[in-house]
Formats: structure tokens, C-alpha cells, sequence
């Protein structure tokens, strides 16, 4: 296993010409040149994490530490046969939104995300999403069986399959591939959201899930709210019903406490239910089930929260 702390993610990777054909399959010849990018580890920030990158077959590429902002840069050589690349964070600890004058709350979950392709990492802009999100995406996607279905086709599906599922709202705007876009890293020093970005978005949802966590009787941690819904999803479980009524107006009164200048909309509710599994060329299932409630949202105009 290669160890790195470089400034920047480089895959090397198998059948990508000069003019970017996407990998997936195909052969092990190496790619013309790198790419670069980073990953950002959030629930809120995730900070002092080990994430380590491997195929899906789970051979390993790499290993880093992420910073204070839950960002780190990291290089891995891979080919082809590798990807779908599966990034699994674990240890260190993050800022829960919902509680933001509590110390950092130490992790002991592991948090994972997935490259289905580098055209996919390329399109998010080379920062990588490793949030609850992405982590359910993963269960789903490694619950496909055979395992030789589990390719990048059935990755894009599996985010699609969680983004209606829990939060419309975050796909509607460049499809479900946004869920593997960086979020804005939300920190004890950071807590503004004000730009109004799909990075400042996403980490609105991520705050929705930690109030639901801490409204719970009793209340759980964030993370221990993403292993639930993990089980569930890898389970064939219906996730939870909070989760599905909630989020979304969770999510809007975050949104207001931080001064967030988009707005929190979702064309359609969150259908909830079960997960349904992708198959190769013939996407997810069937419908997931009911979801909770609605709503076309509003504008995250208030005061800014602490």
C-alpha cells in the first residue's frame, strides 16, 4: 500500500486516451497522464480521519489523513480493472451542526464513497464527496449481487437510488452525480453558508440529518443516525420515517440560521421505502415505497446562527 500526503489526488488510469474515454472496464494500459483532486470527509467536517482508496475488489491504492477542514489531497495509481474505487474513512472526529457548542464528537463509524468512473470524478470538479450520502450509495452498491454487477453503471444508479430516496432536493440540480460533489466543509470556525453554492447546499442537508439525530428520544449521533440508515439500505430494509418526513425541513431551518442565499427546494418528496437495487442495464428495481412529506421549499434568508 502506497502512503502519500501530497496536494493533490492522481489517477492513473487504464484505456483513458488523451480526449477522456471513460473507464470502467477494459484494459490495465496505463493513461497518457494524472489527475488531481482532493476529497472532503463531512458530516460536519470530518477532521483526523483515515481514508484509505481501494478497487472494488478491495486491493489498496492509498492512504491519508484528512485535515481540519475534513479535505485532504491524496495520489493513487490505479488502472482500469480497478474502479469502480471504493474511499473508506474512519477514526478521527467531526463538528455536529446540531450541537455546534459541544466539542468535536469523536467518529466510530466508517464513512465511505465511491469513483465510478473518471469521467464521473472530473465532472464533480476532482473533489470527492465522503459524507452519510455517499455512505449509503456504497451499502446499496456493494449489496448488488453478483459482484461482477457491481460497475460503474450500478454506482451511478445507486446514488440515484438515494438521492430520491432521501433528498431529492440535492439532485435536482445536476443530477444524483452531485452527491459525490465536495460539500462545503461546515467547522467549529466555519459555520457560515451564506454563498448559496451546491457545495453550501449539500452541507445544509448534512445538518438536516444531525437535528434529526439529536431530536431522537433518546438522541444519537449523527453518525450513528448513517450506520442505521447503512443497515437498512444494505439490509433491504425501509429506512427510517423520520428521516424521510424531516429532512427537508430540516434542512430549510438550517438554511435560515446560516444566512444561506440559494434555496432549499426538491421538485418532487422524498419516496422513502426500500432501496431498490440496480441492475445492469436495467436501473433500480421498482419504486422504494412512501415517503414522508414535501413541499417546494423556500429561501434560507435569517439571522446567522452560532
Amino acid at each position: 500500500m502506497k502512503m502519500f500526503n501530497s496536494t493533490r489526488l492522481k489517477l492513473l488510469a487504464a484505456g483513458i486516451l488523451s480526449a477522456g474515454v471513460i473507464v470502467g472496464c477494459g484494459s490495465d494500459k496505463k493513461a497518457d497522464g494524472p489527475l488531481s483532486g482532493s476529497i472532503t470527509a463531512a458530516q460536519g467536517a470530518l477532521v483526523g480521519a483515515s481514508c484509505l482508496v481501494t478497487s472494488n475488489a478491495g486491493a489498496a491504492l492509498g492512504q491519508v489523513t484528512t485535515g481540519a477542514s475534513g479535505t485532504v489531497d491524496i495520489v493513487v495509481d490505479a488502472v482500469a480493472s480497478d474502479f469502480p474505487l471504493i474511499v473508506s474513512c474512519t477514526g478521527g472526529s467531526y463538528f455536529d451542526e446540531a450541537n455546534p457548542t459541544a466539542p468535536l464528537t469523536t467518529n466510530t463509524e466508517t464513512m465511505r464513497s465511491i469513483i465510478p468512473n473518471l469521467a464521473t470524478y472530473n465532472s464533480v470538479g476532482r473533489n470527492l464527496a465522503v459524507t452519510p450520502f455517499t455512505e449509503l450509495a456504497v451499502a446499496l452498491f456493494k449489496s448488488i449481487t453478483p459482484a461482477s454487477d457491481q460497475v460503474a453503471e450500478t454506482a451511478l444508479e445507486s446514488l440515484t437510488e438515494i438521492a430520491d430516496l432521501l433528498a431529492p432536493g440535492l439532485a435536482d440540480a445536476g443530477g444524483s452525480v452531485d452527491l459525490l460533489a465536495g460539500p462545503t466543509p461546515v467547522t467549529d470556525a466555519n459555520t457560515d453558508l451564506s454563498g448559496g453554492s451546491q457545495a453550501d447546499l449539500y452541507a445544509v442537508y448534512l445538518a438536516g440529518l444531525a437535528q434529526i439525530a439529536k431530536d431522537r428520544t433518546p438522541s444519537i449521533t449523527p453518525a450513528a443516525l448513517m450506520k442505521e440508515l447503512s443497515n437498512q439500505v444494505a439490509g433491504g430494509n425501509a429506512v427510517s420515517g423520520d428521516v424521510v418526513s424531516n429532512l427537508f425541513s430540516k434542512a430549510q431551518a438550517f438554511a435560515s440560521s446560516k444566512n444561506f442565499s440559494g434555496t432549499v427546494t426538491q421538485s418532487k418528496p422524498a419516496k422513502g421505502g426500500v432501496a431498490q437495487k440496480p441492475t445492469v442495464g436495467g436501473g433500480t428495481g421498482g419504486t422504494g415505497g412512501t415517503g414522508g412529506t414535501g413541499g417546494t421549499g423556500a429561501t434560507g434568508a435569517g439571522s446567522t446562527g452560532s
